[in-house]
């Protein structure tokens, strides 16, 4: 359409969702001379991206085209947060286990969690609602149709709500969990695979986790499961205090979903 209809054509692509369109657009209407409004839609992807592959296309087209770094927040917080560790060659392809081998011989602890930690407690702590009063999508997917549809909040809110009320002190938690997983143990499911060290990560949370902080994230997974079901750091630590950590090996990036 750019060919026979050229106004028309940018138009239409202007207005698609996908980045293909989108990075189409801005390198046609560079072209065409409206370095203005390219400059202001690539600072506007740069502050607000639909994707890690758009965001790094138009800070290399902005950097490129206008003679000037333009980074998003989010990189730059990435960037001033990050820090490098040198770890035995042998462990390049396990690079969390040699990051978790250094800490251990400074007398740190820390887990391997990715996003079974969180996907484990959500879990647990829900799996009346999840497999009791909720339906699974099919006998062959063990789904529960709530997440599928990602209205699980909005469906169960009362009964969450209720449960998140009541289980008031780590200690209840606790309980609750370990409850749970006696109950259910082996039980087929589409969150986590059960292996007999599932627990150990969980009590280190509930144990120097803020437990407001903890419900805070159940919540916002309750809400948006869809967004929040992956992209969890790699390892959890606690030296004085907990945190989490992503390990990336040379050449590894972050993804939209892991920010």
């Amino acid at each position: 359409m750019l060919a026979f209809d050229r106004p028309r054509g940018l138009n239409i692509l202007k207005l698609a969702h996908s980045d293909k369109a989108k990075e189409k657009w801005l390198r046609e209407s560079y072209k065409d001379g409206q370095e203005d409004d390219v400059k202001q839609a690539l600072e506007g992807i740069i502050d607000n991206p639909q994707s890690d592959t758009l965001l790094a296309f138009a800070e290399d087209f902005y950097a490129r085209k206008y003679h000037k770094k333009r980074t998003s927040t989010v990189t730059d917080m990435l960037r001033n947060a990050s820090r490098s560790l040198d770890i035995d060659v042998s462990q390049n392809q396990q690079v969390e286990r040699g990051v978790l081998a250094h800490y251990a011989r400074q007398g740190v602890e820390g887990w391997r969690t990715e996003n079974r930690l969180w996907r484990s407690l959500f879990g647990l702590t829900f799996w009346k609602q999840l497999y009791e009063e909720d339906t699974l999508v099919t006998e062959f997917d063990r789904r529960p149709l709530s997440l599928k549809q990602n209205n699980f909040y909005a469906k169960f809110e009362q009964s969450i709500e209720a449960l998140l009320l009541a289980l008031d002190s780590k200690e209840k938690l606790r309980f609750h969990i370990h409850k749970m997983a006696t109950m259910h143990y082996g039980k087929v499911n589409s969150l986590f695979m059960w292996s007999s060290h599932l627990l150990t990560p969980l009590e280190a949370l509930i144990e120097h986790g803020s437990l407001d902080s903890i419900y805070a994230l159940l919540r916002m997974m309750c809400k948006d499961f869809e967004s929040l079901r992956d992209g969890f750091p790699d390892i959890m630590v606690f030296d004085g205090a907990l945190r989490f950590e992503e390990i990336k090996a040379p050449g590894d990036q972050l993804r939209r979903n892991q920010l």
